[in-house]
């Protein structure tokens, strides 16, 4: 599975010139990488070479596009720091081998108090459906970190939607 975390180390790995790389999903099967180079720019001819490298070496079921570093901000990316992750959700998502059945391990290890299932895959949206049951309540704060943190091992493309019971 293609994360968000593997999918900025194969290019920063294939472009080792990028100082700054982060890739969004912003829709079903669609993700803008945004880079920068060294000289905190990026040119056309580096755009031009990411968006063939991700046609040519990423995920078919995903859409590219390819923006300057600094339209992150103007696009309302969330920023997530490597160091605000819990060491398990970083080598599980840094897997080429991460199932579906190791992000349920991983999630029930960071979140002991419930347990997380996989509902269902909607294809025409991009979107997989889990439901968290707890048998006490789950504050808003947890409810993100936990969005966050479920949102760091799904493919890129996808998005999710958490259902608490």
């Amino acid at each position: 599975m293609g994360t968000r975390l593997l999918t900025e180390h194969f290019i920063k790995r294939h472009f080792p010139k990028l100082r700054y790389v982060r890739v969004h999903t912003h829709g079903n099967h669609a993700a803008t990488i945004y880079a920068w180079n060294e000289d905190l720019k990026l040119q056309e001819n580096e755009m031009r070479h990411l968006k063939q490298f991700a046609g040519e070496y990423l995920y078919p079921y995903v859409c590219f596009q390819v923006k300057a570093y600094n339209l992150v901000l103007t696009d309302l990316v969330p920023q997530i720091a490597e160091r605000e992750l819990p060491e398990a959700l970083l080598k599980a998502a840094l897997s080429r081998s991460l199932s579906q059945h190791r992000i349920m391990a991983v999630m029930d290890q960071l979140f002991p108090r419930g347990k997380l299932s996989f509902i269902r895959y909607d294809s025409p949206s991009g979107t997989l459906h889990f439901e968290f049951e707890s048998p006490s309540t789950i504050d808003a704060s947890e409810r993100d970190l936990l969005h966050k943190y479920l949102t760091e091992m799904i493919p890129v493309g996808s998005l999710c939607e958490v259902t608490y019971l």
